[in-house]
């Protein structure tokens, strides 16, 4: 016996049982993601602390070398203080000189400074080397200060001064003679040849910094790319695991949502495409499809038209013209007379003229506009955008709407309509319903079977 072939359907639902699940490609992409992320954050900490690591180091290497060169620069101020006030005498110099000297201590400062963070006994040294030639300088100066005193015969003098000893042969040199010695001990070869030591010394500290701050950067450095390469493969596997996902969420998501949107518009059942869920998706779309196209067709008709005349009723007038912005215009046209044709011919006949005027109405404006039955024999147009310039195009239309009415219609009675047309414009708060039914009072009064633009 022949074995039963498989049916479209039976073929759509094996492929519907057997398509891959997005959820569980999801699953597996975000485990392997929070791995990778936790072993990205802990690189980070890692490289963070090795930042912070590097700045410290610079900060220290700033504050040692700022520290060195403070003990040059508290230097060369004593020597500039000292030298002006031996060759001018004036007493500010040596209030200048011994404010440094006692109270600023910038020198002894930097000394501390740099042993407290270099951790470089050599740098240290260097610099307390430098600090014991300026402290030596220093009594050199104490002593021309101490000459030029005696030689101005400044008395009043700090207690450095009067500590220092001056010799016995100096004591008996003539003022000029100590002016010209104080000088001499300032400005000589002696003087400049110890703050060249001094400024040796200084740029040797910094040179012995320098070394240090090489070496720390370059392990800092290391530490610092292989924890760089660690991150960048990370980042590689995330890039690989987000591009994994990103195709697979095209091929099973984005690319079948795109058929099924094409489905939509084409208005047929979903194609057989996509992941597991798409496909469930779809197969209950499909069972779904012919009954709430069928209810929602029914459903719109009877909820925006007009049984009678097949125009828009009086639900969808009230909301489309809540909608209307801007300019736009409102036109009421009545059946003069309706309740006594009514009357006279019964409602059969009243029906089919109402039917016949709304198809003459209906036929003369644009499809952007909206013919409306509002009344029972009272209908509504509503044209957006028409404003008091294209009064002229509207009216032609209305002329034409009273002349074809008023026309005989073979096996109905002769009727004429009367109508009221209003424009906003500019006057976002006019009361339109209110214009037009105005107008269309003024055509009634005027003998009907006419238009009235209101206002004129």
């Amino acid at each position: 016996m022949d074995e039963k072939k498989p049916q479209p359907a039976d073929v759509a639902t094996q492929d519907y049982m057997h398509a891959p699940k997005i959820k569980t490609i999801h699953a597996i992409g975000v485990a392997a993601s929070v791995v990778l992320i936790v072993l990205a954050i802990i690189l980070a900490g890692s490289l963070v602390n090795a930042n912070n690591h590097s700045e410290e180091v610079h900060n220290r290497y700033d504050q040692c070398v700022s520290a060195s060169s403070e003990l040059m620069i508290a230097s060369d101020y004593l020597t500039a203080q000292c030298r002006m006030f031996v060759l001018t005498g004036e007493r500010a110099y040596m209030d200048g000189y011994f404010e440094e000297l006692l109270v600023t201590l910038r020198r002894d400062m930097a000394v501390e400074t740099l042993c407290a963070q270099s951790g470089d006994e050599n740098a240290a040294g260097k610099l307390t080397q430098a600090l014991s030639e300026s402290n030596a300088l220093a009594k050199r100066e104490l002593y021309a200060m101490k000459l030029v005193c005696q030689a101005n015969g400044i008395e009043d003098i700090p207690a450095p001064l009067n500590n220092t000893l001056i010799t016995a042969e100096d004591e008996a040199l003539s003022p000029a003679e100590k002016l010209s010695l104080a000088e001499t001990m300032v400005l000589d070869d002696i003087y400049k040849e110890t703050k060249a030591t001094i400024a040796r010394d200084v740029d040797e500290c910094t040179s012995e910094l320098v070394k240090n701050l090489e070496r720390s950067v370059f392990d800092v450095e290391r530490t610092t790319n292989r924890l760089l390469l660690m991150l960048l493969v990370i980042a590689f596997l995330l890039m690989a695991l987000v591009l994994f996902t990103a195709i697979s969420n095209y091929l099973l998501v984005t690319k079948p949502l795109k058929t099924y949107e094409a489905d939509l518009l084409a208005e047929r059942p979903f194609s057989n495409v996509g992941c597991y869920e798409l496909r469930g998706l779809g197969k209950a779309y499909n069972e779904l499809l012919a009954k709430v196209n069928e209810r929602t067709a029914f459903l719109r008709h009877e909820a925006e038209t007009d049984s009678l005349t097949g125009v828009l009723n009086r639900g969808s007038y009230d909301k489309l013209l809540d909608e209307q912005e801007g300019d736009f215009a409102l036109i009421l046209i009545d059946v003069d007379r309706f309740k006594e044709i009514n009357d006279k011919y019964g409602h059969e006949v009243g029906d089919q003229v109402l039917q016949r005027v709304s198809s003459i109405i209906d036929n003369s404006f644009r499809s952007t506009d909206y013919v409306c039955r509002i009344g029972g024999d009272e209908f509504a147009v509503i044209l957006p955008k028409a404003g008091p310039a294209n009064k002229d195009a509207i009216t032609a239309k209305l002329d034409y709407i009273t002349k074809t009415v008023a026309q005989d219609a073979e096996g109905l009675p002769h009727v004429t309509v009367s109508s009221g047309i209003a424009f906003r414009g500019d006057r976002a708060d006019a009361n339109m319903y209110h214009e037009a039914d105005r107008a269309l009072y003024d055509s009634k009064h005027a003998g009907r079977d006419r238009f009235t633009v209101y206002g004129e």
